[in-house]
């Protein structure tokens, strides 16, 4: 079934960590009608090093390790900036999901709330876990060296 009005759809991955020009481009979409679907993917960064190694390895495909633990911080923190500044918009939808799979290990996706990504919440990434994991990416890029 097609939707009577257009309507945007995207993933909030690294091109869209930066709250302003992510509500630039929501503002946008819907000044001129859309609905918005936003859908952010928790990532626990240890699997997100592990299978960037293993893109890196397989595709030759790689992505500088020791951003990806400020990218997964940053992408949180603006996904709950713009959940709390569109709460209860009728044309915005946001799907938030724990991809829990990885190669080789089948996963299912879990819905997960707000609360689980707030300061607190068993998802939320602390400064302190972008520090740590920053450092452990370092150490890694350093023995796996396809993946720097």
């Amino acid at each position: 079934m097609r939707c009577k009005e257009p309507s945007l759809r995207t993933s909030l991955g690294t091109e869209l960590k930066e709250y302003s020009w992510s509500r630039k481009m929501i503002d946008l979409a819907l000044a001129h009608g859309w609905r918005v679907e936003i859908a952010y993917v928790f990532r626990d960064i240890e699997l997100a090093l592990y299978g960037a190694v293993e893109r890196a390895r397989k595709e030759g495909r790689g992505v500088p390790l020791r951003d990806l633990p400020g990218n997964h911080r940053d992408v949180q923190i603006s996904t709950l900036r713009l959940l709390r500044y569109y709460d209860d918009h009728p044309r915005i939808a946001f799907l938030l999901l724990h991809n829990m799979g990885a190669e080789n290990v089948r996963g299912k996706s879990m819905v997960i709330r707000v609360t689980e990504l707030a300061p607190k919440g068993a998802l939320h990434y602390a400064k302190r876990h972008e520090d740590y994991y920053t450092q452990a990416a370092r150490e890694i890029e350093a023995l796996n060296p396809a993946a720097a």
